[in-house]
């Protein structure tokens, strides 16, 4: 009252799985980091500046070597955030910018010399290389101005000496017209251990991987048709039987016929290089946990096998795709933290790959998922034969410290013919595997076209749903409650309809499940709980409304607070709300829900469990829980009306449990005044059905 802070409010979130993430993503990084920081040349990673259309205007720094920071003489915080062209506007005349541009559209790697610029005040030549790296470029500056001078320098002198003043530490080899070996350096020994006189003689190309074969062959050619300087980087064999990365530049010498009488050759070993650009183009294109191919890799793989079918000549043929997701998980995770569950997911990784030895055709899919392609099935039918022996090769005890795990999984099949696109496979596979877990799991399922169908729907209902709530679409209309001695009406129970702006009503069960899968059931539930708290303002005392809550709006920390604001502001009376949930909901009840069903028990709301006798609630639950009263479920209801001696048996009893535990008894679905009748005599106190009236719009009970 004096305007003094007395407390402060604290709310707290579980980030450690966040925090888990950021420092693996952080290592990560750091591991890349160091990759690129260890190469000698100055190494830049670059993110594109692109204007409203799409276009990329800039390329801003994100990462840069230490060889690059001594090669600018600029402290490398002072131009990370940077732009290319703010720095160095120059180097779009040189090309520099479109190169690199040119490297983030086609995704392939360039290489551009930069013959002359400016770097503080000394003019140096660059030799760049450029590869794609995620949404990123990566480019290395090559400083070759001191080989250039060299070369100018010595332009008079004979070929071979100037080639090899330029190439001192590298290797020189020349080759005649018929491409044999007549000259190396020695330096080649050190590079790749053969001394020069074991060269001498032989043709180069027995050196070069076969892989690497054809890019030989390819700048052999350019270099014997006169072609000034070839550039290539091949793989050659070394002394001990390994292939090392070369780099490296060819001139040809011609003759006074001509035509070319040898070729001069520099060789650079950049092995190193080379490898360091694999292993980040490896890391993000595979799962670090389980070293499988990413979920895009795998698409694209799907495409291909599609378009190879296509090609085949084999009509008929399919190309089918599994979608392996692990059962319980999060269970796992939960219990014995994420490293254990990926020591379940690696365990299952292996096992998947027993069965499906191409590592070609086996991908890591989202969070616990794989994904199998079975390229050139004969039928769709083929592919449940592996899905069952992929589900058997799972079984078996996963041990975890004193912890063991029986893991399962659940399998979707998807199967598609030329013309079909490998996303959508994987999303058809997803979809069939998530029926399989809804069917009970350990099992697989084929996909079916209207599992995609209802996707849609459930994502266009959405949509409608969001919109609806911010519009004031969903309210409530009210079924009577009646005290089955006199048929006098008590109260009602809130039914939410969604009402259209053309008019038509929704019924529930065309938008509670979809509501459920999201959050947008609290959002529901507060909309009818606001609406019927207010209908309880306007209706004469002492009748009552019951509202339905969910269990998502049940766990929410603030519910209590958003039920007493609305009592409150209100001004009603708390023990006329009866808030209700259904008798499963018992076997999930928190420490933060019985919390929760104590403080507004205290304000005075009455809790009610619904659809009672369906579920497998303990007695316990009634008796330590501020319960007020039960709700008989229908299907007793219904099963009296037929004249079901279980059914009656089964009321008898619940309505007794509910006498001796001093607890209200509403019985729902009454149709008939014979039912109404036997629950009367049962000693049911009140009921509610269509023989009592529908749910109607909230004007229709208010009294006239």
């Amino acid at each position: 009252a004096d305007g003094a802070v007395t407390g402060a409010i604290v709310g707290f979130r579980d980030i450690q799985d966040e925090v888990a993430a950021r420092h693996e993503l952080a290592a990560s990084e750091s591991r890349y980091r160091g990759l690129v920081d260890a190469l000698p040349d100055a190494t830049y990673v670059f993110r594109a500046v692109r204007d409203d259309d799409g276009a990329v205007v800039d390329l801003t720094y994100t990462h840069i070597n230490l060889a690059a920071a001594v090669s600018y003489q600029r402290a490398p915080q002072d131009m990370l955030g940077q732009t290319l062209l703010t720095l160095f506007p120059g180097l779009e005349s040189l090309g520099v910018f479109d190169f690199c541009t040119n490297t983030l559209i086609t995704r392939q790697p360039g290489y551009l010399r930069v013959p002359s610029f400016d770097v503080n005040g000394a003019k140096t030549a660059f030799d760049l290389t450029a590869v794609p790296f995620g949404d990123e470029v990566l480019v290395t500056a090559r400083d070759i101005t001191a080989a250039l001078a060299a070369k100018q320098a010595l332009a008079a002198a004979e070929q071979q000496y100037r080639l090899l003043a330029e190439n001192a530490t590298d290797i020189v080899w020349q080759l005649d017209a018929d491409g044999v070996l007549v000259w190396v350096t020695p330096s080649v020994e050190s590079v790749l251990g053969w001394a020069p006189e074991q060269l001498v003689g032989t043709d180069p190309a027995d050196l070069v991987h076969p892989d690497d074969r054809r890019v030989l062959d390819l700048r052999r050619a350019s270099a014997y048709s006169g072609e000034t300087v070839v550039p290539f980087e091949l793989r050659l064999r070394t002394a001990g039987g390994d292939y090392r990365w070369i780099s490296g530049q060819s001139r040809s010498t011609i003759g006074a016929d001509g035509a070319v009488d040898s070729v001069v050759a520099g060789l650079r070993d950049v092995h190193d290089e080379v490898s360091a650009r694999t292993a980040l183009s490896h890391a993000l294109e595979h799962d670090p946990l389980t070293g499988l191919a990413t979920l895009s890799v795998a698409a694209a793989r799907i495409d291909q096998l599609l378009d190879e079918l296509s090609r085949s000549g084999r009509p008929g043929r399919t190309v089918g795709v599994l979608c392996v997701g692990v059962d319980s998980l999060k269970t796992v995770n939960e219990a014995l933290t994420h490293t254990a569950g990926d020591r379940v997911m690696m365990a299952i990784a292996f096992r998947v790959a027993s069965i499906v030895t191409n590592p070609d055709l086996l991908a890591r899919g989202s969070g616990d998922e794989f994904i199998v392609l079975l390229p050139d099935l004969v039928s769709g039918a083929d592919a449940s034969v592996i899905a069952e022996q992929i589900r058997r090769a799972v079984h078996g005890t996963v041990t975890i410290g004193t912890h063991h795990v029986e893991p399962t999984v659940s399998i979707g099949i998807a199967t598609g013919r030329p013309g079909a696109h490998g996303v959508e496979l994987v999303r058809d596979a997803a979809l069939a595997m998530h029926r399989a877990k809804d069917n009970g799991r350990d099992r697989f399922e084929f996909f079916q076209t209207r599992l995609a169908v209802e996707a849609q729907h459930r994502l266009s209902v959405e949509d409608d749903l969001r919109q609806g709530l911010g519009q004031g679409q969903f309210v409530p209309w009210f079924q009577p409650v009646v005290n089955l001695d006199d048929g006098a009406v008590i109260g009602y129970e809130a039914l939410v309809r969604w009402v259209r702006p053309d008019g038509s009503v929704v019924t529930p069960d065309n938008f509670i499940p979809v509501a459920e899968r999201t959050s947008l059931i609290t959002e529901l539930d507060l909309a009818v709980l606001r609406q019927s708290v207010q209908m309880l303002g306007r209706l004469p005392a002492p009748m009552v409304v019951a509202v339905n809550v969910s269990a998502p709006t049940l766990a929410h920390a603030d519910f209590a607070r958003w039920v007493i604001t609305e009592l409150t502001s209100s001004q009603v009376d708390p023990t006329r709300l009866h808030v209700e949930f259904t008798e499963t909901e018992l076997l999930n009840i928190s420490e933060r829900v019985r919390g929760t069903m104590g403080e507004l028990a205290d304000f005075g709301v009455r809790w009610y469990v619904d659809d009672f006798g369906t579920g497998y609630s303990s007695i316990s639950h009634l008796r330590d829980l501020p319960i007020a009263g039960l709700k008989l479920d229908l299907s007793f209801t219904a099963g009296i009306a037929v004249g079901d001696p279980r059914c009656e048996q089964l009321a008898t009893a619940l309505v007794g449990l509910a006498s001796t535990l001093g607890l209200d008894t509403v019985a729902e679905g009454v149709e008939t005044p014979e039912v109404a009748t036997v629950l009367r005599a049962q000693g049911w106190k009140h009921a509610q059905g269509w023989l009592y009236g529908h749910a109607e719009p909230a004007a229709a009970r208010l009294p006239s």
